[in-house]
């Protein structure tokens, strides 16, 4: 009691109340953070708080920040996705399976008049050799014919000599289908034709005969 002579009892009581903060603050730093000095006590053991301490609520958000901007864009930045589409990939390749290389042997004018007719028009060799067939399938026996009559001379000895194609010819590739393939092999074995390339030669000169005529 000594200690206390010459403090007035608000100032007494300014200093108990500051003891009894400082109790309520070392509970609050033991249950850790989020917690408010008010919280810690009993409601008898209520007391005022100096001016300006902000507590509850608001104090957690005051006192914790959120993360920082750089922060906040690594974790939310998303690595590019690679996405393989297996279905189409594999029809794409069975697609490319299903078409079959030809070697046709065609004159060589015929081939000039092929070139000239894809500049015009975009078409490939094997877009024109398929369309002359399409047009035309049904006249081949006919167009055998006729080329047959045209090289025949009354007088020779040996018709097999006048049924050789001697005009010069250069290679020519195309890609048919399997299936246009299978509808194409039995036509060769239609009479007067000698080859795949002599369908082909046929059916072509016919085909561009037209589509040369049209304006």
């Amino acid at each position: 009691m000594s200690e206390t002579r010459g403090f007035d009892a608000s100032t007494l009581r300014s200093f108990e109340e500051g003891a009894d903060y400082a109790d309520d603050l070392s509970a609050l730093l033991a249950r850790g953070p989020g917690t408010s000095p008010q919280a810690s006590r009993s409601p008898s053991q209520t007391t005022s708080l100096p001016p300006g301490t902000v507590t509850g609520p608001d104090a957690s958000r005051q006192g914790t920040k959120g993360p920082s901007r750089a922060g906040r864009s690594k974790s939310t930045s998303r690595k590019p996705v690679t996405v393989v589409r297996k279905g189409r990939t594999s029809a794409a390749k069975a697609g490319e399976q299903d078409h079959i290389s030809r070697i046709l042997y065609l004159p060589v004018d015929l081939i000039e008049r092929m070139r000239l007719h894809r500049g015009r028009t975009g078409q490939t060799n094997t877009q024109i050799a398929l369309r002359a067939i399409n047009a035309h399938w049904r006249e081949v026996p006919r167009l055998a014919e006729a080329e047959q009559t045209l090289r025949v001379i009354p007088g020779d000895l040996f018709d097999d000599l006048a049924a050789a194609d001697h005009t010069p010819k250069r290679q020519v590739e195309i890609t048919p289908t399997k299936a246009q393939l299978a509808a194409i092999e039995p036509l060769v074995d239609t009479p007067g034709v000698r080859d795949r390339s002599h369908l082909f030669t046929l059916a072509i000169r016919t085909w561009l005969d037209q589509q040369e005529q049209q304006p």
